[in-house]
């Protein structure tokens, strides 16, 4: 049960605080004055939040920095425990709460406080959630659709509500239902390709007999191929043979050849070394002797003109020494002027005797500068002469030296004449052979004699039978040649289809076993998803089941607390609740016939018959420690008011406590009254007790 609550910031609550008794507790008040926030208090301390809240600004007290709740219950263990939660805005925050809870041991005598749970400690929602439920034996479904009835929603439920499959145990059932169809639906998508995958087997099989079938055909067209490349390779053989049978005719024409070159090119040494022999012999050794007695002549004559020349250069020598004399004195007689002394025997020199020295001095100079160009022409035209008498020598020792290598060709050329008169002799033998040889290779008749025409002949016929055989040959071999390079692409193409047909045979082979193993994958699929199906459908009829229990044992209960509230069971002849929505069904004893409980009762009786079945749920769900209602008893009378009261303690069966709001003064002698008043924008609390 709940012990206590308090208060800080929390919607009207400054901060307040207020304890609870076991059994009904009255919360009163008049209209909105706050006592619903009491019931929200509990649930945002039990859960962190609050059903209709989107946002816990909305639960904040106006100008407050945060709200929080202490609650202070009883667990199932008898121990109490406190569980303390906020929300706080962090400094400078305007749109941002942050959160924070304590769950800790209540402690007794000595004992003191231990904690299960802090924000503090890095515990988690999950965390609290599982010590609460473990506490108090309640889940946030449970809160929302048994114990937090809210104000107006009493008869909600008889229109019934999917949603109490999961209050009642029907949801373990309905998702176990959902799970294995879901699963079922794998399963059948897994398999759902087994038709196609077998078409595809049976298409992978034709597509192997057809590249088997092309295999075959591969290795007859390869024997064909091999039968053919050996009849072409005799071809090149038997073509080689016939090239190789020829090579001796080769040789005796080349011997033919090379004896009637040879024999020619002896004739034309010889009547060259003839035509040179008698050229040569024409000079004679006067020519000679001509050439020395003219070369003895210009050697004497260089030798005179260098003589000429060297007193040539002895003469200028003497002119240029006098010539320097004669300048320095007319240097020095330009040096002085009238009235000077003379350096050599200090006398007054005479201007007029200076004047007539320096003309002759000049003269002299002038003289020296005749003879000096003279002797200048002079060496010149000597010079001439001596290189006129070089150049005749020179042309001379030419001459000599040519009329010496004629002799010396002479010579030459009689021996050359004697050795080509011998190669001629042995040309013409050798020539004699070769004709010998070349008709024997022709097979013709020996000739009787060998001349250069009848060679000129054997050889133009040897050469013409040469090449005809030959060319036939050639022909021959390259035909089957070409045709083996031929069958060597085509075996190439041939490698290259079998490759490709063998890598897709293996191919297919491997794609042939991945579908036959996806086959059985999607067979055995086939057989679970059956299986499933059938587990869902047990899994549904449970549900069912569960369903139409939960309802039978619903309306019994609500039936016998409808009694017990309304103090008179002969209005209602029979009520049931339909399993498949949750709707109740009622038979009034003035109608006589079934309807729905939510069109067809009054006020009141709707009512009291929410009530009842509220409490039927809580008592059908089991564990239920508490309850709360807001505003049940809108809408009664005084009488009936205080009448339901007085009997709804009495009816709450395993629950241990009510919190009940009301903004009615009620005469219930048995209750725990709290009080809920407001001033201004702001609410307190007064406990006032247990009124007997």
């Amino acid at each position: 049960m709940i012990e206590s609550l308090r208060m800080r910031g929390f919607r009207r609550f400054p901060e307040a605080s207020v304890e609870f008794g076991p059994g009904l507790n009255l919360v009163q008040g008049e209209n909105n004055a706050g006592k619903t926030s009491l019931l929200l208090a509990i649930e945002y301390a039990l859960f962190g939040r609050v059903a209709g809240y989107t946002s816990l600004f909305g639960l904040l007290h106006p100008k407050a920095r945060g709200l929080g709740v202490e609650l202070r219950f009883r667990a199932k263990n008898g121990q109490s425990y406190v569980l303390q939660r906020a929300h706080l805005k962090p400094p400078r925050a305007k749109s941002k709460l942050v959160g924070h809870f304590t769950l800790l041991r209540a402690g007794v005598g000595e004992e003191p406080s231990a904690y299960l749970a802090s924000s503090d400690f890095s515990n988690t929602e999950d965390d609290l959630a599982k010590h609460v439920f473990d506490l108090i034996g309640i889940t946030r479904r449970v809160f929302e659709q048994v114990i937090h009835v809210k104000q107006g929603h009493v008869t909600d439920i008889l229109e019934g509500s999917a949603k109490l499959d999961a209050v009642l145990g029907v949801t373990t059932a309905a998702v176990a239902s959902d799970e294995l169809r879901g699963f079922a639906l794998e399963q059948e998508k897994r398999a759902g390709n087994a038709e196609l995958l077998r078409t595809r087997l049976n298409a992978i099989a034709h597509e192997e007999q057809t590249l088997a079938n092309a295999a075959a055909e591969h290795s007859t067209q390869a024997e064909d191929r091999e039968r053919a490349k050996a009849s072409h390779t005799e071809r090149v053989t038997t073509a080689e043979a016939e090239l190789a049978r020829l090579q001796p005719l080769h040789a005796a024409l080349g011997a033919l050849r090379v004896a009637g070159s040879n024999h020619a090119r002896a004739t034309e040494t010889l009547q060259a070394a003839r035509a040179r022999s008698q050229s040569a012999a024409s000079g004679d050794d006067q020519t000679r002797q001509d050439l020395l007695t003219r070369r003895e002549g210009a050697l004497a004559n260089q030798t005179r003109e260098r003589g000429r020349i060297d007193d040539l250069a002895e003469a200028r020598a003497v002119l240029e020494r006098k010539h320097g004399d004669l300048s320095g004195q007319l240097e020095r007689q330009a040096s002085l002027v009238g009235g000077t002394r003379c350096e050599t025997c200090g006398q007054l020199v005479d201007a007029a005797h200076l004047e007539r020295e320096r003309s002759k001095l000049e003269a002299a100079v002038k003289s020296l500068d005749g003879e000096l160009e003279a002797a200048q022409a002079e060496r010149r035209t000597a010079k001439g002469a001596l290189d006129d008498a070089t150049r005749t020598l020179a042309q001379l020792d030419a001459a000599i030296a040519a009329n010496e290598s004629l002799r010396q060709q002479k010579e030459a050329l009689f021996a050359e004449l004697g050795r080509a008169e011998l190669a001629l002799i042995a040309a013409s033998a050798k020539l004699d052979e070769a004709v010998i040889s070349a008709e024997a290779a022709l097979e013709r008749p020996k000739s009787a004699s060998a001349s250069a025409g009848s060679a000129e002949e054997l050889i133009s016929a040897l050469q013409r039978e040469v090449e005809r055989r030959e060319a036939n040959a050639r022909d021959q071999r390259a035909d089957a040649r070409a045709r083996l390079a031929a069958l060597a692409d085509a075996d190439a193409q041939a490698r290259a289809r079998v490759s490709e047909t063998t890598a897709a045979l293996q191919r297919i082979a491997r794609e042939r076993a991945d579908l036959g193993n996806q086959l059985k994958q999607a067979e055995s699929a086939e057989r679970v998803a059956r299986q499933l199906r059938a587990l869902s459908g047990a899994f549904k009829t449970l549900q069912r089941s569960l369903r139409e229990r939960a309802c039978e044992s619903l309306a019994a209960d609500t039936m016998r607390l409808h009694s017990a509230l309304s103090g008179d069971g002969s209005e209602l002849l029979e009520m049931r609740v339909d399993p498949e929505r949750y709707l109740v069904q009622v038979t009034p004893s003035d109608i006589g016939a079934e309807v729905p409980a939510h069109l067809f009762q009054g006020g009141g009786h709707r009512l009291l018959l929410g009530l009842a079945l509220r409490l039927a749920l809580a008592k059908h769900v089991g564990g239920c420690p508490f309850l709360l209602l807001d505003e049940p008893t809108y809408g009664l009378d005084a009488a009936r008011r205080d009448a339901l009261l007085d009997r709804l303690e009495t009816a709450l069966g395993g629950t241990t406590q009510l919190l009940l709001i009301t903004h009615h003064d009620v005469s219930t002698r048995s209750a725990f009254r709290i009080r809920v008043e407001r001033k201004g924008k702001q609410s307190n609390l007064l406990t006032q007790g247990a009124s007997v």
